[in-house]
């Protein structure tokens, strides 16, 4: 389907504006319901088509708050129609009739308070309704939008740039029926922050792109990418301005029938920057017009002064930070300042529209003035008559084949023209310039700009067309008259073609409406209709001749060239069953495919040759293909001979050493035999129907029989030899008296016999168990499931066990030493215990070992013939009696003492030394050593069982002094450990010890307590010996106090802000933590930290007691503006100043409310320390109201705001 290509760019234009004041010629009006707004975005559209422009407005107001708002004017106020609509921060806006319904319907880009990024269509409903359309599209941050038709395809689109995840896109999605959004190939580079224009740069009819904006590496791009078609795109050789927080605009500056692009926004170093760029024919050209140097604002372009040419309207900042607002009459060289006075305005937009119909553009203007937040509308009054444009006349039309090139007669007063298309007179169902002969349509830009238009690609038919002419101000003619024109589609049959003589081709073109004649260049007529379907013999010339019911007959011609037929003959054939042919076409040819007849597929896909196996009679088909691609046919027949059939019947099986008959069966007439196998070769057997052999191993027979006919015919018969069940019983054994043996053969469907030579037979099993008690003869009859026997013989020689003596059981005493014999010759003996561990590592007759336990000792005699005995002996152990030499005693001089604890009479005593005691032999003696002596005791029970020895002491006072330790001196709340070391000189006996005062004492009745004074003292040990003499020593424990530390308080700095710390009360001081920090062992340190910080010091005194105490510094960016201040002298409130921390540099203006300075300063101890008195100059002003707008940064970087905001206001009382 061929479509028309027709692109139509919407171009906004937008004012901005704010003080109350009347302009030359423009009158400020005030309107409650108008939203006061900045960072804004402001359009002007027909919502519901009466003819009257409304707008759409979006921004911040003064509250912060976020609105968006469609409004139309009813002569005396804006009346909001924005149901369904929802406001997004810092948005773009944007507005089509996407789905082609006559509506205007709306984009809107932004974000939400979290700065993520949102992109919303909205459907005009009309009546103030809209709906939300934007399904799948993605959201993007930091986005924008610009609709139209940028693959040329018929379908309007919608092209986005932004953030998607963090990354640069640059998209495109067509709208489709159902409010749906298919995203398409664009080929754009990404792009985010980014202006976008529409327009035929080039001038060849196709909808470029210039984008400027922030590219996918965060660097910047300004450029003009040309229409390639099928979303591919050429950048344009000419450079434009790269800058930030940009606005781009078209206009025809210099009336050249050429769009021009002016640029304002901010370049390297924050300079406010306006470039103009002239479409001249030669290209692209930078051009000096005397435009002001502004950013940060907007721009738009209407003719004011009625001159034809293009004026500007431009607000923003200049390099030196002042606000500005002007109107530039261009005079067709450069620009003019036109000494009109508008509000100095930024951070806003401009419009331009006719809000009143009163037939004059007026302007609105949005942002943020010296003032406050604005939204400004200017009624224009200027009353400028403005030229007629008379309506285009003399249309003109040339078509080629599906274009057309139309022209007219130029209008003077016209800066371009629009069209009205249509497929029926009165019906411009196909393009309408948006225009209405009564209206000023704001959003109207002409389609072209010179008296002539081409239009590409048109469908077949009639059109019909008028052109509407565009003055400066955007007043418009009427239509011209309405002019016709037919556009004839050209039959098309295509490149000449090549086909085989004789097969049908087909050919078509026209449709069913048309009169469609087929024939030869001769005049040979081959058919009527829109389809041909024939076949030649010779190569021919075929015309198409087509009257279409537009009235134009139109043809096309094609030759068809004939190749020749391939032609081959394949040779019948006769063969016996089951064997191989090849089938053969002979030539050079592209292909052979081979088909057996009346089957479909082919057997064989592209080989000159096919193998056949011949099993029954059979027809195949060679379809032979020349290089030319021409398919001829050959048929041969393959006729089968059937084989002489027998049998030699199965295979057989038969048992080693048999005899085995084969016989040939169902054989009646032959021509040979000839017998084989696969042992001897051919057999001397020919010519017979049976043949005998005995079978020692497996072999193959088999016969050849050829037919009367001469085919032979072969059957084999497999004879396979049953091996015997062979087996063996082994060699003669000998095995030790009464040990088993066994056997296992066969399997189990084996039949198994037994049998012994004392016995007979024992047993039918596979397995058999032999138990040795004599010597004997044991053989085995094994007969398997086919029949076949074998059998096996072996003689079983009994062997003697070893004898010896050995003891059931012997006793020891505990820790003794026992020797176990065994008597005998014999290849081994070992030992073991009851668990089966063995207790010599080698084979010995004698085992000794030293008896800790009750045990069994097991031995282990193998004879020479390895035959093997094992006998037990119990050994039982006899307990050692115990020796109780008793507590050790302690006496005084001169004193005695019975010692010993046994009471066994039966037992014999033994007391070592015997000096100081009644009697050294008996369990118990009286002791009275002169001194400290040690008794040791030794018992023997009645088997001669002695005792481990055992001692005690008998001490005799021996106590000389006791040392309660040196004197010591601790801090408050630490402890300490009393007693010296040692605590008690002169013998080691048993103490006991007594501390005084207890308080504070752990356990007052050990020898080293830990004690916790809470004041100087002295303690008192006492050390005793039983009843015999007490000793005392002292010890005095000096407590000295902690530090008491007096700390500056809890204290508040900015970001890179330092403050100083102070402690007292102590010799030595340490800081903690130690970064952040000039001296951290200092009294006095300076800090400072970068985020909220609790120092700690420690404090030492000179008896090297200390103590801690901590202190906050916090951190933090922070500013407060008051909002009153009373400058009456009172000493209260008497100055306004602004308060913060963190502060790096600030700068403060106030204005009246006629936005007169009354007090400026940029110096931070001007306005956070002396603050304004509430003068100009000398001059005290009077009580009211008064605004402030401050700019600054912190010390870490970051942009100074009160409350989100870097303006308000301050009362002033008095």
């Amino acid at each position: 389907m061929k479509l028309v290509k027709l692109f139509f760019y919407l171009l906004t234009i937008t004012t901005l504006s704010f003080n109350q004041v009347m302009g030359q010629g423009f009158e400020e009006k005030f309107f409650p319901n108008l939203p006061l707004v900045k960072n804004s975005d402001l359009i002007s559209v027909d919502l519901n088509n009466d003819g009257q422009q409304d707008i759409i407005i979006a921004g911040e107001d003064a509250s912060g708050s976020w609105l968006l708002q469609a409004l139309q004017f009813d002569g005396s106020q804006w009346v909001n129609r924005s149901n369904g609509l929802t406001a997004v921060h810092h948005p773009k806006l944007n507005s089509f009739d996407i789905d082609k319904d006559g509506l205007f319907d709306l984009l809107v880009c932004g974000q939400d308070g979290l700065g993520n990024g949102i992109v919303t269509v909205y459907k005009n409903l009309g009546n103030g309704n809209w709906s939300d359309i934007t399904n799948n599209l993605p959201q993007l941050s930091q986005s924008n939008g610009l609709f139209g038709d940028f693959l040329m395809n018929g379908n309007n689109g919608l092209l986005l740039t932004g953030l998607e995840n963090g990354t640069a896109v640059t998209t495109y999605f067509t709208y489709q029926q159902g409010d749906n959004w298919v995203e398409n190939q664009i080929n754009l580079p990404a792009a985010y922050n980014a202006e976008m224009l529409a327009f035929d740069a080039d001038g060849n009819g196709t909808l470029d792109i210039f984008i400027g904006g922030n590219n996918s590496f965060g660097g910047l791009l300004s450029q003009i990418y040309l229409n390639n078609g099928k979303g591919n795109w050429t950048p344009a050789s000419t450079s434009f301005a790269t800058l930030t927080s940009q606005n781009v605009k078209l206009a025809d500056i210099n009336r050249d029938g050429r769009l021009d692009i002016i640029q304002n926004g901010f370049g390297s170093g924050g300079l406010s920057i306006t470039k103009l760029f002239l479409n001249l024919a030669s290209g692209w050209v930078e051009t000096n017009w005397d435009i002001p140097q502004i950013a940060g604002g907007d721009l738009t372009f209407s003719d004011f002064n009625a001159n034809t040419y293009q004026d500007i309207t431009i607000t923003g900042v200049d390099n030196d930070g002042n606000k500005q607002t002007y109107i530039l009459f261009n005079d067709g060289t450069k620009f003019v300042d036109s000494s009109i006075a508008l509000s100095d305005i930024s951070a806003g937009k401009i419009l331009v529209t006719d809000w009143d119909n009163d037939q004059n553009l007026d302007l609105i203007l949005t942002g943020e003035t010296y003032v406050g937040i604005k939204s400004i509308p200017y009624n224009n009054i200027q009353n400028e008559i403005q030229p007629i444009v008379n309506s285009p006349s003399n249309l003109q039309s040339v078509t080629t084949q599906n274009n057309v090139e139309i022209s007219w007669d130029n209008v003077d007063t016209a800066i371009g023209y629009d069209i009205l298309l249509g497929t029926s007179s009165g019906n411009y169902d196909l393009y309408q310039g948006n225009v209405n002969s009564l209206s000023k349509k704001i959003r109207f830009q002409p389609y072209t700009y010179v008296n002539r238009l081409n239009l590409f690609e048109l469908q077949e038919g009639k059109y019909f067309l008028k052109v509407i002419a565009s003055g400066s101000n955007h007043q418009i003619s009427s239509p011209s008259d309405e002019h016709e024109f037919t556009i004839c589609d050209k039959p098309d049959l295509g490149e000449d073609i090549t086909v085989c003589s004789g097969v049908d081709f087909s050919l078509s073109e026209g449709t069913v409406n048309d009169v469609v004649v087929w024939s030869t260049l001769d005049g040979n007529q081959l058919g009527q209709g829109k389809s041909l379907t024939i076949s030649l013999l010779a190569t021919t010339d075929i015309e198409v001749a087509i009257t279409k019911p537009l009235g134009c007959t139109v043809k096309d011609t094609i030759r068809v060239n004939i190749l020749e037929l391939p032609i081959v003959d394949i040779e019948d054939q006769q063969l016996c069953f089951n064997s191989t042919t090849q089938l053969t076409v002979t030539g050079d040819w592209q292909k052979v495919r081979w088909f057996e007849k009346g089957i479909e597929a082919p057997i064989e896909e592209d080989n000159w040759f096919i193998i056949i196996d011949v099993i029954e009679t059979k027809e195949y088909v060679a379809e032979i293909t020349n290089h030319e691609g021409c398919i001829s046919y050959d048929t041969t027949k393959v006729e089968m001979i059937t084989l002489p059939e027998f049998t030699l019947g199965e295979d057989i099986e038969i048992c080693e050493g048999n005899s085995v008959m084969i016989e040939i069966e169902n054989l009646n007439v032959f021509e040979t035999i000839e017998w084989y196998s696969n042992f001897s070769g051919k057999l001397e057997n020919d010519n017979q129907l049976t043949y005998q052999q005995n079978i020692f191993s497996d072999e193959t027979f088999w016969v050849k029989v050829t037919s009367l006919e001469g085919c032979e015919f072969s059957d084999t018969i497999n004879v396979n030899k049953l091996a015997l069940p062979e087996f063996s019983l082994g060699g003669d054994i000998s095995i030790c008296e009464n040990e088993v043996v066994n056997f296992n053969i066969g399997e189990a469907s084996d039949k198994i016999e037994w049998y012994l030579k004392s016995t007979g037979k024992v047993s039918d099993n596979n397995e058999y168990t032999m138990t040795v008690t004599e010597d004997d003869s044991l053989w085995c009859v094994r007969t398997n499931a086919l029949g076949c026997v074998w059998s096996d013989t072996i003689y079983v020689e009994k062997l003697k066990l070893p004898e010896f003596d050995f003891p059931e059981k012997v006793e020891v005493c505990f820790q003794n030493e026992v020797t176990l014999n065994v008597d005998g010759d014999w290849k081994s003996t070992l030992w073991f215990d009851i668990h089966g561990k063995p207790l010599t590592e080698e084979s010995s007759k004698n085992y000794t070992f030293t008896v800790t336990d009750n045990a069994q000792v097991i031995v282990k005699v193998t004879s020479w013939q390895d035959c093997i005995t094992f006998d037990t002996v119990d050994v039982e152990m006899i307990p050692l009696p115990i020796a109780k030499a008793g507590e050790d005693k302690s006496i005084c001089t001169s004193q005695s003492v019975k010692i010993g604890a046994n009471t066994n009479s039966a037992y014999t005593y033994l007391w070592i030394p015997s000096n100081g005691l009644s009697n050294e032999n008996i369990a118990q003696p009286i002791a009275n050593p002169k001194s400290t002596t040690t008794y040791y005791l030794k018992v023997t029970d009645t088997k001669g069982c002695m005792s481990v020895l055992d001692s005690m002491t008998v001490f005799v006072n021996e106590f000389y002094s006791v040392n309660a330790g040196i004197d010591q001196e601790i801090c408050k709340g630490e402890g300490v450990e009393l007693g010296g070391y040692p605590i008690v000189e002169g013998g080691e006996n048993n103490y006991t010890f007594s501390w005084y005062p207890a308080e504070g004492i752990d356990d007052p009745n050990v020898s080293h307590p830990m004690v916790f004074p809470d004041k100087t003292t002295e303690y008192i040990v006492t050390a005793s010996l039983g009843d015999c003499i007490s000793h005392q020593d002292t010890v005095k424990i000096t407590v000295r106090d902690l530090p008491t530390i007096t700390i500056s308080e809890d204290v508040a700095i900015g970001y890179k802000g330092e403050t100083t710390l102070e402690a007292k009360g102590g010799k030595y001081y340490l800081w903690m933590p130690d970064y952040n920090i000039d001296q951290p062992n200092i009294a006095t340190p300076t800090v400072n930290p970068e985020v909220t910080t609790t120092y700690t010091v420690r404090v030492m005194s000179e008896f090297g007691c200390s103590s801690t105490k901590s202190v906050t510094v916090h951190v933090g960016n922070e500013i407060f503006i008051p909002n009153l201040f009373t400058p009456n002298q009172d000493g209260k409130n008497d100055l306004f100043l602004v308060y913060g921390k963190g502060v790096k540099s600030i700068s403060i203006k106030v204005t009246d409310q006629q936005g007169a300075l009354v007090y400026s300063s940029d110096n931070v101890n001007d306005i956070m320390s002396v603050g304004w008195d509430g003068k100009m100059g000398s001059k005290e002003l009077p009580s009211g109201t008064y605004f402030w707008k401050i700019n600054g940064i912190y010390e870490d970087g970051s942009e100074i705001r009160f409350k989100g905001n870097n303006t308000g206001t301050i009362n002033l009382l008095r």
